[in-house]
C-alpha cells in the first residue's frame, strides 16, 4: 500500500488479501476478485502478481519476472499502445508476454504436467479446440492483460478454491 500511495498516476487501486493460496495467483483473480471480473465498468484487466517461482533459482525466477514486467509495463507509452490495441480491436481478448525460452523448461516442454488438467478445463468450459503438442499459446506466470469479457467463461466457471492444487501442487 505504501508504494501505491506514492504512484500518483494511480487513479484508484485496491490491495486484497486473498482467502486461500490454493492454486496461487490464479484462484486469487477467479474467487478473490470475482466481483472485478463481473463488472462492467472494466473494460481491460492487467493481471500482475509477486511472481515468486520458489520451485527455480532466484535468478531464473527473477529474469522470468522481468521479462513478464517489461513486456507489459515497458514503458508508459507502451502501455498506451496496449490499451489503444484494445479500443481498436474490439475482437481482441488478451495480450501477453511472449514465451519465455531461456531458464525454464518450456521450448517444446512447455505442458509439463499441465496438458491433462488443461484437457479437463477444456471440456468444463466447453471448449474444443486441438492442443498444441509441445508449447502451448498461454499467458505463462499468468500475467496479461485481458478484455474483461474474455475472462468470463473463467468466471462462470464457479471455481471454488479447494478446487485448486495446494501451494505445492
Amino acid at each position: 500500500e505504501s508504494i501505491l500511495k506514492g504512484q500518483d498516476r494511480l487513479a484508484t487501486w485496491q490491495v486484497r488479501v486473498v482467502t486461500t493460496n490454493r492454486g496461487r495467483d490464479v484462484s486469487a483473480l477467479l474467487v478473490d476478485c470475482e466481483d472485478i471480473l463481473r463488472d462492467p465498468k472494466f473494460d481491460v484487466i492487467l493481471k500482475l502478481h509477486s511472481k515468486r517461482s520458489v520451485q527455480d533459482p532466484s535468478s531464473v525466477s527473477a529474469w522470468f519476472r522481468d521479462h513478464l514486467f517489461k513486456n507489459l509495463l515497458g514503458s508508459p507509452g507502451y502501455v498506451k499502445h496496449i490499451l489503444k490495441r484494445f479500443q481498436d480491436e474490439p475482437e481482441l481478448g488478451i495480450i501477453m508476454p511472449p514465451v519465455i525460452h531461456m531458464g525454464v523448461p518450456t521450448m517444446g516442454n512447455g505442458w509439463t504436467l499441465n496438458k491433462g488438467p488443461a484437457e479437463q478445463l477444456a471440456k468444463r468450459l466447453k471448449v474444443d479446440i486441438p492442443f498444441d503438442t509441445f508449447t502451448p499459446l498461454s499467458p505463462y506466470g499468468s500475467m496479461f492483460y485481458a478484455r474483461r469479457e474474455a475472462l468470463l467463461p473463467l468466471v462462470d466457471a464457479g471455481f471454488r478454491p479447494e478446487e485448486f492444487p495446494d501451494a505445492d501442487g
